[in-house]
């Protein structure tokens, strides 16, 4: 877990139409020294949104990014 490595997690919701916008506008406003992503593979729709989302924070994160890819369910 986060804080067994010596983290602090901040979890924070909000309306958006653009998450990994929002996440990145999240980091940056936080000074985030990281974002962990947890990604669950296996709905076509979901894949599909979860890669444009990944895809942004990779690409545009102001921190290191973790991700976190849970087994196959089923």
């Amino acid at each position: 877990s986060v804080r067994r490595e010596g983290h602090v997690a901040v979890t924070h919701v909000a309306r958006t139409r653009d998450t990994g916008e929002e996440i990145i506008q999240q980091a940056a406003a936080l000074h985030a020294n990281m974002i962990v992503l947890s990604i669950c593979p296996g709905e076509d729709d979901a894949d599909n949104f979860t890669s444009r989302v990944v895809r942004t924070v990779l690409d545009r994160a102001p921190c290191e990014v973790i991700l976190n890819r849970l087994p196959l369910r089923g």
